[in-house]
């Protein structure tokens, strides 16, 4: 046991196994601290407040370990610790966070689940954990020196201490963000009614006072710029616990009735890039190609679900955006090339090829010039071809989209016009090319969701559809994290935050909250490979 210098105790979890290991993990928010050890010596020991990392520890020759310690005290460098539950044999070292970390070669590390080298600079976060996550393995590997190179380290996703034939599963989390629908014009009437914000029917009318007071939003509204910064702030927080690899936007940048405000064109894709700009500044650790960004949704357009379906290599409005998101660092160029065609993209991560469609054209309110062809963008026709190289090369693979197939939760009424609906269906319900779909990835409806395709084959991954920031369908705002299998790409949890908007107010900020865990509301889920369509 570890003792905090609050008096209570920390467990640390440890396997045997394995070559000598030690690893440095850094974290940027350290306190030191001074206390009392047990035998009434002064010490050193930096403590973490409300947190816990993980850490190596290296033993004996012969074993190597890694240790969680749940809430934060830990030895200065040289000291010995036992680390609880399994001891190692021999002294264990526990390194210290006084040292410039400079160094490219840094070690992180994600709730015993896996570690990798990583270039990234020495501002990456190390891993906040909580106690009921202290499944942890050994690992065999030996860190390289190269700081060119990132490695990862299979780890098992769970472990039972009894059962050394645990199943071996490298796991990793990606944020999850839908539907912002920021409205700069909050506060100020601006809609065909006169209401101060955008609300969820044209009758309703909110007046400035209700605004005024709402400095986060109204649940029947389109949210201000406070609640979007809100809500990126809690997310990346909060993530810092799991070491998210990836960002999944699924489209609506910019508020309802875009055709309402000044100038619609400049006006939505310049909040396009603002919001784009703010999610590169706040996941600053992930790359423009770990930002899985792109997919529009019918409200990051000028005239709504309108949109002129051209048959050129660029479209002047993707042409448009992908330029925004590009500067804003959420696009690299090679994705630019492709997404002003069409706004959809093929990229690929880990064993996953991830394919960002655009939907918009496939609504039932689609009203473009040329609405009604057979496969617009020639979507369709690219996504069997990807399909069909994924399965050629076994790879797993995500779609990423906005508007979902299906019925619309609330109203009850279909989203898609049926001969695409049937286009689609027939695509990822092929017995070939579906069972590569690990997952799919909407948002749209502002509900929590996931669907089960009727007749999709064996093993392929359900369909999620992700709520809302904007609270102007009744929800509270939420943000998520999802954990994947970074070989099959099978979704293996869910967690979300969410806030009550109407707790806040000028004076009482606004306050984000644990949701749920998506293995604890189902716990009797039988598939431990993950979500999968049976």
């Amino acid at each position: 046991m570890v003792t905090r210098p609050d008096g209570n105790a920390d467990e640390a979890s440890f396997l045997e196994g394995g070559e000598a290991t030690s690893f440095l993990v850094h974290e940027m928010e350290m306190e030191e601290q001074q206390h009392s050890s047990s035998n009434g010596s002064a010490k050193k020991s930096h403590f973490l407040t409300g947190r816990g990392l993980l850490l190596t520890a290296a033993g004996a020759a012969g074993t190597a370990g890694v240790c969680l310690v749940a809430a934060g005290l830990f030895e200065s460098r040289g000291g010995n610790v036992d680390i609880g539950l399994n001891k190692v044999s021999g002294p264990a070292t526990i390194e210290a966070f006084d040292q410039d970390l400079a160094s490219p070669n840094q070690i992180l590390g994600t709730f015993g689940q896996n570690l990798r080298t990583t270039h990234e600079n020495a501002g990456t976060f190390a891993k906040i954990l909580e106690p009921s996550d202290a499944n942890l393995v050994a690992f065999s590997q030996t860190v390289g020196a190269n700081p060119e190179t990132s490695r990862s380290y299979s780890a098992s996703s769970t472990i039972d201490q009894g059962n050394e034939q645990s199943q071996q599963k490298t796991t990793k989390w990606a944020v999850w963000i839908s539907d912002i629908h920021v409205d700069p014009l909050y506060g100020i009437p601006s809609t065909p009614s006169g209401s101060a914000c955008v609300a969820y029917s044209s009758s309703k009318v909110f007046p400035e006072s209700a605004t005024a007071n709402n400095p986060y939003g109204i649940i029947g509204c389109d949210p201000p710029p406070s609640l979007w910064d809100s809500a990126l702030e809690a997310v990346r927080k909060v993530s810092r616990k799991f070491d998210p690899d990836a960002l999944i936007f699924t489209g609506d940048f910019v508020r309802h009735v875009p055709d309402y405000t000044e100038n619609p064109i400049e006006t939505v894709s310049d909040l396009i890039g603002r919001a784009a700009d703010e999610i590169s500044e706040k996941f600053k650790v992930l790359g423009p190609s770990a930002k899985l960004v792109g997919t529009l949704g019918n409200d990051d357009n000028p005239r709504n679900y309108q949109l002129n379906v051209t048959n050129t290599p660029s479209n002047p409005w993707f042409r448009r955006v992908g330029g925004e998101l590009r500067e804003a660092g959420t696009m690299p160029y090679t994705r630019e090339e492709a997404y002003k065609m069409g706004g959809y993209y093929a990229t690929e991560f880990h064993n996953i090829l991830v394919l960002n469609i655009q939907t918009v054209t496939y609504s039932m309110f689609f009203a473009g010039e040329n609405p009604d062809e057979d496969d617009p963008f020639g979507q369709f026709h690219w996504l069997e071809q990807q399909l069909t190289t994924a399965s050629e090369k076994g790879q797993k693979v995500w779609i990423i989209g906005h508007v979902p197939p299906g019925i619309e939760t609330f109203g009850y009424k279909a989203l898609w016009k049926p001969k695409y609906v049937d286009r689609y269906m027939a695509i990822v319900q092929d017995k070939t090319l579906g069972k590569v779909i690990a997952a799919q990835f909407f948002g749209h409806t502002h509900s929590d969701e996931f669907r089960l395709l009727p007749d999709a084959p064996e093993g392929a991954g359900a369909m999620l559809i992700s709520s809302a920031i904007s609270p102007i369908y009744s929800n509270q705002p939420n943000v998520r994290l999802i954990e994947y299998d970074v070989d099959t790409g099978l979704i293996q949890n869910m967690k979300v935050w969410w806030a009550n908007i109407t707790e806040a107010t000028t004076t009482t900020p606004i306050e984000w909250k644990s949701g749920y865990t998506w293995r604890d509301i189902y716990p009797a889920y039988p598939d431990p490979a993950g979500l999968t369509n049976a």
